[in-house]
């Protein structure tokens, strides 16, 4: 007997079961996250059952190193620990348990969300576990590269030389960097619980509320305000300050400190004011320049006639005492243009021994002109010896510039008292002031009865353009410039000054014991004579004829020319030798050392002896070398005899030649 039961409906279920299992599994490898299925060992330990594509994508593992293997052999040993944790946790609280996880796999490293969760049989009992884990590695990445970018900003926020704010629509600050911090003094504690109309000086606090609404509506704005500092001093601030919309409106402001650029546009248009002052009298000076050229060439025919005219008078003429006041006059105009001179900025500098007694007696009547007559001078000469080596016009600049600096400090009218007096310097007195030695000192004090200086001042009057003065007044260079001639001497300074007591300058300058030269000789002196031949290059014709015959007179060969064309002629004609050129600095055509270099392949043992009239003949775009022998216009028959005899007899010394005369100026 048989049985037959119909089963097709179980193999429809068995087939729907199958295809359904597909379907799950379908699902199980092609989904993103990771899933896997582990079987819980009595022992406690977990073991791969199965894992999806992307369990195997993600790690780099095979199934074969995975499925059937225990959790030990799998996991990193770095996360092995906290995994296993986990995993017990699941299974003894009967719960889903989730927690990040970072770990390295041979294909990089992997950092998740994962979520286990226990599978019980019927009993109860957990026997499995399920896990997926969701990638998270990237958006870890995003999110530290936000916090890194967040932290860098702030960074440079903080140590960024302008200051910043962020604040919100009512003025409240909502955060500060450090930078405002110390613009204003402020700490950032104390500044959070501030307004902006708490700091801004040119508003009030309506009008900054009114400002406010003003960057809300146009979203920025750019200005120049001034902020109030903790200790109630104000400081410029340029604010470029934008709005950022959204639920809780802030504004961000960038603030820069326009302290120093205020101070340095201020200093700027000083100086260019100075700077047109200084070209102003450099002009002036440029002119004077060219007159005391051209005085030069006239004071130097004059003189050497007078001294001409004194050798033939006889002694006891009458006309003698006629010639020595003629002499006595030029020597005055010369002396007058010297000053003239150092007052324009255009000394003439010629070292010698001089008597400041004396110096400072000649500028006396310069003076009373220069200060007027509500200021009374006096001078009071020391009784011991007063003689200093330096350059005549740079003293009368010295005495000239402090002496306009004490007029301008009294415009009421004062005292103006000038003394000098010689002292010994020992080591305690020479340690007071740093520039100064031990040794023997001429001292000019010259003391006022004016305004006086308060210490800041007195600590910058001696720095080039600084000036007390209204703009237009003065240019900030007189003081700095006696700075300057005092240091060239080796000699120091020193100012002592009160705030309406007064001002004492006290100049010391090395005291010599040599013999000081006068400027013109009273009495006619002994010729200094040679027979050398000197070629005479001078475009003044009355001075070139008297420089021929003075030098005939002396016994030299002169062949003298009206101009370069006339002089290179005669030179290269010339079949004897030619001993020295005397040349004017400054001529038509070509100047005195362009002539001397012309001339050297003819002559090359020629000396050349230059002469001007102009106060500064070595300036750069003279063409005159620095050791160049010179003879400073005007001159004496005596000083130009006298210097030209130096010349030549330094030239025969150095040919092995016996001397003609050695007497030096």
């Amino acid at each position: 007997m048989s049985i037959r039961r119909n089963i097709l409906g179980r193999r429809r279920a068995e087939e729907a079961l199958r295809e359904n299992e597909q379907h799950l599994v379908s699902i199980y490898n092609t989904v993103g996250d990771v899933i896997f299925h582990l079987a819980v060992e009595p022992e406690g330990q977990f073991r791969f059952v199965s894992v999806n594509a992307a369990f195997l994508r993600v790690t780099g593992l095979s199934l074969e190193m995975v499925v059937g293997k225990s959790v030990n052999e799998v996991i990193p040993e770095a996360s092995l620990a906290m995994v296993l944790e986990k995993y017990r946790q699941a299974v003894q609280e009967n719960t889903i348990v989730r927690w990040e996880e970072t770990s390295d796999y041979p294909i990089g490293r992997l950092t998740g969300e994962v979520n286990v969760a226990p599978v019980f049989d019927s009993t109860g009992r957990c026997t499995h576990l399920v896990g997926s884990v969701h990638d998270i590695t990237e958006r870890k990445r995003a999110e530290a590269a936000l916090r890194e970018s967040e932290e860098r900003h702030r960074t440079i926020l903080q140590t960024a030389m302008d200051g910043f704010w962020v604040a919100d629509t009512q003025g409240r600050l909502l955060d500060v960097n450090e930078s405002y911090c110390r613009m204003s003094g402020y700490s950032a504690e104390e500044l959070l619980s501030m307004r902006i109309s708490d700091l801004e000086t040119l508003e009030t606090a309506a009008g900054t509320a009114e400002h406010i609404q003003r960057v809300v509506a146009q979203g920025e704005d750019r200005f120049e305000s001034r902020h109030r500092r903790k200790d109630g001093s104000v400081f410029d601030v340029e604010v470029s300050v934008q709005y950022k919309p959204g639920e809780n409106g802030r504004m961000v402001a960038f603030l820069r400190d326009l302290t120093e650029h205020k101070r340095a546009e201020e200093e700027r248009n000083s100086l260019q004011l100075q700077l047109a002052q200084a070209q102003k009298l450099e002009s002036i000076g440029r002119l004077a320049g060219g007159i005391a050229h051209d005085f030069g060439n006239l004071m130097s025919v004059i003189l050497l006639h007078v001294d001409s005219a004194l050798e033939d008078l006889k002694s006891g003429d009458d006309a003698t005492e006629s010639v020595r006041a003629m002499q006595e006059a030029a020597e005055r105009a010369v002396a007058l243009t010297r000053q003239l001179l150092a007052s324009s900025h255009k000394p003439v500098l010629e070292t010698e021994v001089l008597n400041l007694d004396s110096v400072v007696a000649e500028c006396e009547t310069m003076l009373r002109r220069l200060i007027g007559e509500d200021i009374n001078l006096t001078f009071i000469p020391g009784s011991g010896s007063a003689l200093v080596r330096a350059d005549r016009g740079q003293l009368g600049q010295i005495i000239m510039n402090l002496a306009v600096n004490s007029r301008d400090a009294m415009p009421q009218g004062g005292n103006l008292i000038l003394e000098t007096s010689s002292l010994e310097l020992g080591e305690a007195e020479a340690r007071l002031n740093p520039a100064a030695q031990q040794g023997s000192y001429v001292m000019l004090a010259v003391r006022d009865t004016g305004a006086g200086m308060d210490q800041k001042t007195q600590a910058r009057i001696f720095e080039p353009f600084f000036t007390t003065k209204e703009v237009g007044k003065g240019t900030g260079l007189g003081l700095s410039m006696v700075y300057g001639i005092v240091k060239q001497i080796d000699g120091f300074i020193t100012v002592h000054s009160e705030p309406g007591h007064g001002t004492q300058f006290r100049i010391y300058l090395p005291r010599v014991r040599e013999t000081p030269e006068p400027v013109f000789a009273a009495e006619a002196a002994p010729m200094q004579r040679g027979v050398e031949t000197i070629l005479l290059a001078e475009d003044e014709p009355s001075l070139r004829d008297k420089v021929r015959e003075l030098l005939a007179s002396a016994g030299y060969q002169v062949l003298a020319g009206k101009d370069v064309e006339e002089v290179i002629q005669i030179a290269t004609q010339r079949q004897g030798p030619l001993d020295l050129l005397l040349t004017d600095v400054v001529m038509p055509q070509l100047s005195g050392p362009q002539l001397a270099h012309r001339l050297q392949p003819v002559h090359p043992q020629m000396k050349v002896l230059y002469m001007s009239g102009y106060p500064d003949p070595r300036q750069p775009n003279s063409g005159l070398a620095p050791d160049a022998d010179f003879i400073q216009k005007p001159f004496t028959k005596q000083k130009l005899l006298r210097r030209l005899r130096e010349v030549l007899d330094e030239h025969a010394t150095l040919k092995g030649k016996p001397a003609l005369g050695n007497e030096r100026l």
